[in-house]
């Protein structure tokens, strides 16, 4: 339990270290986006001068749950919670087909209230956050996200968008049958402001792409930075790890595809990511 609790202060400290650049101190400068504030082992490996992903980059401030935890820990922590009904929400299916994944984001009615677009500010930090066993087993993207709440940010400057799903429960309020669309300047049932019709494929480059569209119309700024939170797995096997589907993640050149068809392709006509 002691090493939970020093692995979960890790988390919070990390994850949110606000800078000139956004939530977390995970956004670096340079039209180069990191995509975690702590690195296990191996260099980062760039996509494109636009997003990175570590050796074994553990994203969103999270560390490693395969090097923090053997099996039985998972297992045990999670028994536990059950039993004090910590974990009593609905679990999205897992194993669902590929085929079926809709990558389309809908504003939330009415147009003047969730779906209506944000003032152009100086920053706006994209959170696509991928819950995985992370969240399903020990509730750490729950734990960001409260953290990100507890952080008193200036939302007159700053847009901090998250996008949830890839895992097949949520410890907090988030719903695990479709992705969602967190505006962190709103609170309670206001904060969803947009959502897919099902459960979107989180390691399809489609998604990735249809979320960073989503917030270059919806919440434009002079600077944008993408932080791709949850489990990474370096060159060979990229990033992420959506549970509802086969554990399916994001490689290389699909974050490449997903970058390229979003306002921020970094090419005569995009923007850079900084």
């Amino acid at each position: 339990m002691r090493r939970w609790k020093q692995t979960v202060a890790v988390i919070l400290t990390a994850m949110l270290m606000v800078t000139g650049c956004g939530a977390g101190g995970t956004a670096s400068t340079g039209g180069t986006t990191s995509t975690g504030s702590t690195n296990s082992e191996g260099g980062t490996t760039s996509t494109g001068g636009t997003a990175s992903t570590g050796g074994t980059t553990s994203t969103g401030g999270t560390t490693s749950a395969d090097a923090a935890y053997s099996s039985e820990d998972i297992d045990s922590h999670q028994d536990e919670n059950e039993e004090e009904g910590e974990y009593s929400r609905a679990i999205a299916k897992r194993s669902q087909s590929r085929e079926d994944s809709d990558p389309t984001i809908t504003p939330l009615d009415p147009p003047g209230k969730a779906g209506k677009k944000s003032r152009k500010k100086a920053y706006t930090v994209m959170i696509y956050m991928v819950g995985s066993d992370l969240e399903s087993k020990l509730g750490c993207a729950t734990n960001d996200i409260e953290e990100i709440d507890s952080a008193a940010l200036d939302f007159g400057s700053f847009n901090v968008v998250v996008f949830t799903g890839g895992s097949s429960r949520w410890v907090g309020g988030v719903p695990c049958n479709y992705n969602c669309v967190l505006d962190m300047s709103r609170t309670g049932a206001d904060r969803i402001v947009a959502q897919t019709k099902g459960n979107a494929n989180m390691g399809d480059p489609q998604t990735l792409s249809s979320f960073l569209n989503f917030c270059g119309e919806y919440y434009p700024a002079d600077h944008n930075a993408l932080i791709l939170w949850d489990h990474g797995g370096g060159p060979l096997w990229g990033y992420g790890n959506d549970e509802l589907y086969d554990s399916d993640s994001l490689l290389l050149d699909e974050m490449r595809a997903a970058m390229d068809a979003s306002p921020f392709h970094g090419g005569e006509n995009g923007k850079k990511l900084d």
